[in-house]
């Protein structure tokens, strides 16, 4: 067995983390994909930019919402008179009040009555999914926007918030390229299916903590989804792939269950936040490591940075 280590691959931002890991995976050949938690599609992307077939599987409803934008044909539908719909003002009490529970703490008055506006305009509209998708995702990146100039200071912002969504719009458009249309799967944190068809297995590792440790904006997201700004999170409950454990040592116990459920996969690729060593163990019991190495990435956090150790094992079955 030889397991690559050193710094042969270069050092990747955090924004380029995604084009790192495919890039590694490009060197794994196999036309379908399983794409497990991968969060905000950008594996996802490049991977079904290798002439990949991917199906993804999301326990967070914002997740699913990202690989659909990703992996959808929604982008050719949206025309700019569904945009118009989308940025449409209301005045229902009902509507604009929706997330009032954020106004002055998270987001502004005039936000909150934004994230309202939109949901009803784009998630109550009727569209199929996969044209829902960009706007859906356009929004949450609206948030994200939002949220980090309210760490600093909780006001007015240079775009308003019709200009900033549209710039995201146009963003969903340069990035989507002409490859096939994946599978999306929304499942529960129990609810691993068998998936014999695939040849290479992408999963995302959340750190012990869970979820929402990875990404403050997850919460704030996915209760937009949900449509209530106080809904309980699924990923909140401790023991299972997603939520938060006590130990590394459960954290890698309940990734063994999920490779388990996965050894019809000849290839496993997973990337974690931190130390990796339990789950290196786990995978080993069930087959040998091929590739690992771990990179320094930094953060933005605040005003300043911090420095993340993020890492990336392969593991295949034996010849």
């Amino acid at each position: 067995m030889e397991v690559i280590g050193g710094n042969d691959r270069g050092r990747p931002a955090a924004a380029e983390l995604g084009g790192w890991i495919a890039t590694i995976l490009a060197d794994f050949p196999g036309p379908r994909a399983a794409v497990v938690l991968g969060r905000t599609g950008r594996v996802a992307r490049r991977l079904a930019g290798q002439e990949r077939r991917v199906i993804a599987l999301e326990v967070a409803r914002s997740h699913a919402w990202f690989e659909r934008a990703t992996l959808g044909e929604g982008l050719s539908a949206i025309g700019e008179h569904v945009v118009l719909d989308w940025v449409r003002t209301r005045r229902e009490p009902e509507v604009v009040g929706r997330f009032a529970a954020w106004a002055r703490t998270a987001f502004t008055a005039e936000e909150a009555a934004w994230l309202g506006i939109w949901r009803a305009n784009i998630l109550e509209s009727g569209l199929p999914e996969a044209e829902a998708a960009i706007g859906v995702v356009a929004v949450m990146r609206t948030m994200a926007y939002w949220l980090a100039w309210n760490e600093i200071s909780l006001g007015h912002k240079p775009l308003p918030p019709s200009t900033v969504f549209r710039h995201y719009l146009g963003e969903l458009k340069r990035t989507k390229g002409r490859h096939p249309a994946g599978e999306i799967r929304q499942i529960g944190l129990s609810s691993w299916p068998r998936l014999p068809a695939c040849d290479l297995l992408y999963c995302y590792v959340p750190p012990r903590e869970g979820m929402k440790a990875m990404d403050p904006r997850l919460s704030f997201w996915e209760r937009w989804v949900l449509g209530d700004p106080e809904a309980p999170l699924e990923f909140d409950v401790e023991g299972r792939l997603g939520g938060w454990f006590a130990s590394e040592t459960d954290r890698a116990t309940a990734l063994g269950a999920l490779l388990e459920r996965m050894v019809d996969i000849p290839t496993w690729s997973l990337a974690y936040s931190g130390d990796g060593d339990a789950l290196a163990v786990a995978v080993e019991r069930l087959r040998p490591l091929s590739f690992r190495h771990e990179v320094a990435v930094p953060y933005p956090c605040g005003q300043e940075s911090t420095i993340m150790k993020e890492g990336l094992m392969v593991a295949r079955i034996a010849a």
